[in-house]
């Protein structure tokens, strides 16, 4: 099978395992307001900004203040200005929202577990040796210029 057509079946593969409800279903919530909690929840940081979570999770600083602004009303998270520069946002986690992240935390680390157990641990770890090489051709791909991939 030549180079391309070996890519188009492949890609075929790729997309319909993507298209499958559990792996968007664990891309929403990389990206939503578990994802912020955990981020929180796991910095080794002192001081959090909203712009970090923006660049983390890799959606826009609209769609972060959106998810702050959940977060806070459900009494998750506080935000206040920073003392040094008063136009950045620090995010704080209160009490509830550590507990909440922990609660997150056990929920995902269950389902890993659960993954793990169904698949074997020695080919999760295959997938994610392999995984990291995709994700590293994928940079390299863009850092040649191919913004499609």
């Amino acid at each position: 099978m030549d180079r391309l057509k070996l890519a188009e079946h492949y890609a075929e593969r790729f997309f319909a395992i993507s298209r499958c409800q559990s792996n968007k279903k664990m891309n929403e919530n990389t990206k939503g307001c578990g994802f912020l909690l955990m981020f929180l929840l796991k910095s080794p940081r002192e001081r959090i900004f909203a712009g970090d979570i923006a660049k983390a999770s890799g959606v826009s600083t609209a769609r972060v203040a959106a998810a702050l602004n959940k977060l806070e009303a459900a009494g998750l998270i506080v935000r206040r200005a920073a003392d040094e520069d008063t136009r950045k946002t620090q995010v704080c986690l209160t009490e509830a929202g550590r507990k909440k992240a922990g609660e997150i935390e056990h929920s995902v680390l269950s389902m890993f577990a659960d993954i793990i157990e169904a698949v074997g641990e020695d080919d999760i770890g295959e997938f994610l040796r392999i995984y990291e090489k995709i994700n590293a051709a994928v940079e390299n791909a863009h850092h040649k210029g191919v913004d499609n991939v």
